[in-house]
């Protein structure tokens, strides 16, 4: 029957006919058009379907955003570029409404704006800036009436140029009053001024919510350490997978296809197209699967323009410099060639507090195979932390029985050898003879040997 989307025969057999059997060849022309038409139609009927329900889902995945759902009929806050007061720069200036940076000073450079804005109201921030690339780290900060001698700070992480949001609710200490919002820039501008144009406190809403996934499902994350292992391009804390969002879409999608051709097989003109559906349920399943890998490449591909860029025609040691931790390396080379004896000792490696943990094990790799950073025993990340665990005294002075060098680092946007890293920690230093070498990644300690 023309149209009718399957190919069927009868098989006769010793006890006669046994009725149409259908064939498992591949739809051609019209039938082909009219699966992936369905397929299509599905997925789109299925996705539209997630992305109504999908503001109403994310605080039952998300119970940090229960707090925020109250703040609908509040307006968002906008704070113009231009009212955020430079406070760490090299050069820069006013453009219009936004603030512009044209170089940094020792690699940052911090803007500061006040405000006083309940916290419990806006869940979601969106900030607009041009010339964001992965050579520098782009940092919020915030203070709150309830402890004003607090500074708090995250990372944002950007899709592109032009706006992009960050969700603020997963964080614990965003809460109380606000009083003061920051930017921090902190890396290498590549020659490229950083314009803030401004930042928003944005309320919850089904909008800005939808805006908020989109942004963390796109956002880019340049390798890291454990990029080796696996890179799924994901934010950390994101409100929901892309996987789970897209696999769910398409389990609707195969159900509201199922129905679709057991339907058009009863109309005249289709019939036997509900046997279409096995071929129906395959193009939504791999529609859904091209649309995940479609995300991955987008990553891959920014990923590979960033590798280029950093290390097209550099020599070995050149690339290691270049790269992500290329301060921690010129430490680990630089202590291990110029400083500490060749007697492969252990040493001791202590980090100031919310140092990501992925710069120790950094150092210590850079140092083997002639010296060993002992982290196990004394920054070991406590509980699956993201973090190193922070010195205390009790560390501190266990460092200094253990061995005659120790070495305290610091997170990128702490300048080691720019500040007191004791103070970061709050422990009084003693024992210590000397700061034999920092530079802005780490600090290397040499031990007061007592006298016998």
């Amino acid at each position: 029957m023309a149209g009718s989307g399957a190919e069927m025969h009868s098989e006769t057999g010793a006890e006669g006919t046994r009725g149409p059997v259908e064939s498992t060849a591949l739809p051609r022309g019209p039938a082909f058009a009219a699966t992936l038409t369905i397929a299509l139609l599905s997925l789109l009927a299925s996705t539209a379907l997630a992305a109504l329900l999908l503001p109403r889902a994310l605080p039952l995945l998300n119970p940090a955003l229960a707090p925020f759902l109250g703040s609908a009929a509040v307006a968002p806050v906008e704070v113009a570029g231009n009212r955020f007061r430079p406070v760490v720069y090299g050069e820069g200036g006013y453009a219009g409404n936004a603030s512009r940076i044209t170089s940094l000073r020792d690699g940052e450079a911090v803007l500061v704006a006040k405000l006083r804005e309940p916290a419990n109201h806006f869940p979601f921030l969106r900030w607009r800036a041009t010339g964001l690339h992965p050579g520098y780290m782009t940092h919020l900060f915030w203070r709150v009436a309830e402890r004003p001698d607090e500074l708090f700070s995250t990372p944002l992480q950007y899709a592109g140029q032009g706006a992009n949001w960050a969700n603020l609710s997963k964080h614990p200490d965003w809460r109380g009053t606000i009083t003061e919002l920051g930017i921090g820039v902190f890396g290498d501008l590549r020659e490229t001024a950083f314009t803030l144009e401004a930042v928003a406190l944005e309320p919850y809403s089904a909008a800005a919510a939808r805006r908020v996934v989109w942004q963390e499902w796109t956002n880019f994350l340049p390798w890291q350490q454990n990029t080796i292992h696996a890179y799924r391009g994901q934010t950390p804390g994101m409100l929901v997978s892309p996987v789970l969002l897209i696999g769910a879409a398409t389990i609707v999608g195969l159900g509201i296809s199922a129905i679709a051709c057991l339907l058009l097989g009863r109309m005249k003109g289709y019939a036997g197209f509900s046997h279409n559906m096995r071929w129906v349920s395959l193009a939504v399943i791999g529609v859904g699967w091209l649309a995940l890998d479609a995300l991955w490449q987008h990553h891959l591909t920014r990923q590979g323009a960033e590798t280029r860029l950093l290390f097209a025609g550099l020599e070995h040691e050149e690339k290691l410099l270049a790269d992500w931790d290329g301060d921690y390396f010129a430490f680990a080379r630089k202590i291990s060639e110029t400083y500490l004896p060749g007697n492969k000792d252990s040493i001791p490696l202590l980090a100031v507090p919310q140092t990501p943990k992925r710069y120790g094990f950094r150092i210590r790799y850079h140092l083997l195979p002639s010296h060993y950073a002992d982290i196990s025993h004394f920054s070991y990340p406590p509980g699956g932390s993201d973090y190193l665990r922070p010195m205390n005294s009790d560390l501190l002075k266990k460092a200094i029985r253990s061995s005659e060098y120790f070495v305290v680092i610091t997170p990128p946007q702490i300048k080691a050898n720019k500040v007191d890293v004791f103070s970061l920690a709050n422990v009084e230093p003693s024992g210590i003879e000397e700061n034999v070498y920092a530079n802005e990644a780490a600090v290397l300690f040499k031990v007061r040997l007592e006298d016998d």
